[in-house]
């Protein structure tokens, strides 16, 4: 059995009296509570159960890589205004980037986690905005023509209560010596 460290950053949102804390980078358990410190210990005990009997091997490594990525990034809730078709939006979304190796990747959490890359190299908060916009834009019209009648914008749009943290703690794995390096980076350098 080996100690794996996982080190992510999670989204906390504050909704209805509520605490909603879930993975900002993809798609994994949420935990919710009146309280933020009992959120984030049921989303750390969530973790904990769901590789409590995991054994590692090479081909489900992918499960765990996630919990192992944090890499430096910007985290913002831009403001947003357009029209798309008899709909008008005005408010602000979660937005994050980051780089990897010479890609800058914008997710936008709010929208199950897309992700895009910019069309420029090395771009400006002002183009990550424009390009975020287009791209929250497209998905709110699919959205909306899927959704028809439930379809509520506010469903989307961030609040200035919105922020993350990083969990952080060490994980026992049954593993099939299966070599991590510590940082959990290698995986994502390999792929950009």
């Amino acid at each position: 059995m080996s100690t794996l460290h996982f080190e992510f950053p999670v989204w906390v949102q504050y909704r209805q009296s509520e605490y909603r804390i879930r993975p900002l980078f993809f798609r994994g358990p949420t935990a919710t509570h009146e309280r933020y410190e009992k959120a984030l210990k049921s989303l750390t005990q969530t973790i904990r159960r769901q590789f409590a009997s995991f054994k590692l091997n090479r081909q489900n490594l992918e499960e765990i890589l996630p919990y192992r990525f944090n890499p430096d990034f910007h985290f913002e809730h831009l403001p947003m205004e357009f029209s798309f078709g008899t709909w008008y939006f005005q408010g602000r979304i979660t937005t994050v980037w980051y780089t990897q190796g010479r890609y800058t990747l914008v997710c936008l959490p709010s929208f199950d986690y897309f992700t895009f890359i910019p069309k420029a190299e090395n771009p400006r908060l002002a183009q990550i905005l424009e390009e975020a916009q287009t791209q929250v834009q497209r998905i709110l019209r699919k959205l909306r023509r899927e959704e028809e009648d439930n379809f509520d914008l506010a469903n989307y749009q961030a609040d200035e209560k919105d922020f993350f943290t990083t969990l952080d703690f060490p994980q026992s794995i049954t593993d099939e010596k299966v070599q991590l390096k510590e940082g959990g980076q290698d995986f994502f350098s390999a792929v950009f």
